[in-house]
């Protein structure tokens, strides 16, 4: 079995059951981090091992939803003036 560790979050790369360790040249996604490596097998062995694609998409941010916003004289008085007071 070929443990490969993501060079940007140190989680183990997963191989599916169809890549043949024994020879294989081609793309593993890490999940933890959302990279894409190229990966050189030979005789379960790591050969080639560089990002294939840099993370163009920004990682989730945490979002805190607000359900109603503070009160403030500046809203008070706009939504008279809406109002026509």
């Amino acid at each position: 079995m070929v443990d490969i560790k993501c060079l940007i979050c140190n989680e183990s790369l997963e191989i599916p059951p169809y890549i043949d360790p024994e020879n294989y040249d081609g793309q593993l996604y890490c999940r933890a981090c959302q990279l894409l490596w190229d990966v050189k097998l030979v005789e379960s062995k790591v050969r080639k091992y560089k990002v294939a694609e840099k993370q163009t998409k920004p990682r989730p941010s945490n979002i805190t939803i607000v359900s109603s916003m503070p009160e403030h004289e500046d809203s008070k008085k706009a939504e008279g003036d809406i109002k026509g007071n």
